[in-house]
């Protein structure tokens, strides 16, 4: 008795992303909102400068925090995906979530991961724009 060979079935839906791509995706998303959560930091930071003392600039101070800590989080998030998805336990992570939160080290954090991402991203074909990597939709 003679086996069959498998034949691929020509109406079989797409295979699902392969799991590189997968992680260039994330990757990609995470490092796009990562650049678009430094705009609304710099925007309170300088409209919080030029403001007189009042009740409008603890406003913008509210402001300012929550953006801050958005752009936390997004760093939080992109070094996970850098460092392969593997849990927030590791060393390097730790100390980028320790930098983050802190005020005057947030930029430099930020753009060491874009930095990063930039790299890992460009390795893999993908291609960079000014806010960010190039997003595909489905």
């Amino acid at each position: 008795m003679r086996m069959k060979t498998p034949v691929a079935d020509p109406y079989a839906p797409p295979r699902s992303v392969p799991p590189q791509d997968a992680g260039l995706a994330r990757i990609a998303s995470t490092q796009r909102v990562l650049v678009l959560a430094c705009v609304p930091v710099l925007a309170s930071l300088l409209v919080w400068n030029q403001m007189p003392h009042g009740p409008g600039r603890v406003v913008v101070s509210l402001a300012t925090s929550l953006a801050a800590i958005l752009l936390g989080v997004v760093g939080i998030r992109l070094a996970q995906a850098l460092d392969g998805g593997r849990s927030a336990a590791g060393f390097g992570v730790l100390m980028i979530t320790c930098a983050l939160f802190v005020p005057s080290c947030t930029f430099v954090v930020a753009s060491l991961l874009n930095w990063r991402a930039m790299k890992r991203l460009r390795a893999g074909g993908r291609s960079i724009g000014f806010f960010g990597a190039k997003v595909k939709l489905k």
